[in-house]
């Protein structure tokens, strides 16, 4: 699967490269898209790459059309398996930052799932400083203990 990204000159004061990988089945996406849209433009940049992975094909398309409405590319994982999901999106996010956009210095995991663990620490070991946004009380302890982590729940209170 190629990604295709669209990527715009930072012209504000924030020179950081940000990219957010997010785990649509794992957290609602869907709900809190501007919530976490807004809280990356105030907190680290105004242009972030935004990369949402879900069943795409298995949701109202109306839905999708709103996501990428608001900036979101859309990444279709086709026929439901067991981390069909999660396997692609760490594939995709190493391959991401070590081939296509090695410039990019933070990566931002939507997720809870601790199947993310070794990502975080091949992107550490990479020199990306990784962050994690989850639901609260279900972010699991090994993310919370290798990355900074933030709550959906309270974004819109940043």
């Amino acid at each position: 699967m190629f990604i295709i990204i669209y990527i715009m000159e930072n012209t504000q004061k924030n020179s950081l490269k940000v990219s957010v990988f997010a785990d649509g089945e794992n957290c609602n996406i869907l709900k809190y898209s501007q919530d976490i849209i807004h809280f990356i433009i105030t907190q680290f940049a105004t242009n972030p790459i935004l990369l949402a992975y879900h069943y795409w094909s298995e949701i109202d398309s109306s839905k999708q059309e709103k996501m990428q409405e608001e900036g979101w590319l859309c990444i279709d994982i086709g026929k439901q398996c067991k981390n069909c999901l999660d396997n692609l999106l760490i594939k995709n996010c190493l391959k991401f930052c070590k081939d296509q956009m090695p410039e990019i210095d933070v990566i931002i995991l939507i997720t809870c799932d601790h199947d993310y663990a070794p990502l975080i620490k091949d992107l550490q070991q990479l020199d990306k400083q990784v962050i994690v946004i989850g639901r609260q009380n279900n972010i699991n302890k090994k993310l919370e203990e290798l990355a900074t982590c933030y709550y959906l729940e309270e974004l819109n209170s940043r």
